[in-house]
């Protein structure tokens, strides 16, 4: 394989509310997202692309509740989802695609670290926008299956706060932890689970 194209560069968050925008390759502009957009994304490309897009919810996967309620396009609040996009070439068989090295971005696990919902949405926008015109793209899809999970914290990114319902789910996970005291976020479980 060739190295990997560049992907485009997003500017840094800014540390108020308020959304800072960036210029990236080609002239395009970055700008964070906010949960329904993001959201709005994730189901626009699964629907755009079939045979390479499947779009989940951590609660449907897992079994897990949502963690409160996020505005969804309307501006009507809704429960909260943390949405999976897995991006692989679906015509193969099933068990083909059972094989496939499987690859997981997670974006945002601290909520308030906005960047990296930027970065995994456009991360999606590009393997499945360049599949039929880049053939390194079209390699890397063909042969992995790539998790993308844009905003694993996904109440902590819609109110731009580091915690999930004040807990930390960087901190959730059972390593040098009392068993009873980690996986009490919707967050961690997935994470642990996938990777």
């Amino acid at each position: 394989l060739s190295p990997a194209p560049s992907i485009a560069k997003v500017s840094r968050p800014h540390r108020r509310r308020g959304w800072r925008r960036g210029m990236g390759e080609g002239g395009r502009q970055y700008s964070y997202y906010s949960y329904a957009a993001a959201a709005a994304l994730l189901h626009s490309l699964a629907s755009q692309y079939p045979s390479l897009a499947s779009l989940s919810t951590t609660q449907a996967q897992f079994g897990l509740p949502p963690v409160g309620k996020c505005k969804d396009e309307a501006g009507q609040e809704s429960p909260c989802l943390n949405y999976v996009l897995e991006i692989t070439n679906r015509s193969a068989s099933p068990l083909a695609r059972s094989t496939r090295p499987q690859i997981y971005i997670s974006g945002a696990l601290h909520g308030d670290e906005q960047v990296g919902v930027v970065t995994a949405l456009e991360l999606c926008r590009w393997l499945t926008e360049r599949y039929e015109s880049d053939a390194w793209v079209r390699r890397l899809v063909d042969t992995r299956s790539i998790i993308i999970s844009p905003m694993t914290n996904a109440i902590g990114s819609a109110m731009h706060q580091r915690t999930e319902m004040g807990i930390d789910p960087n901190r959730d996970f059972p390593f040098d932890q009392i068993p009873k005291a980690c996986m009490q976020t919707v967050a961690a479980p997935p994470v642990n689970a996938i990777s």
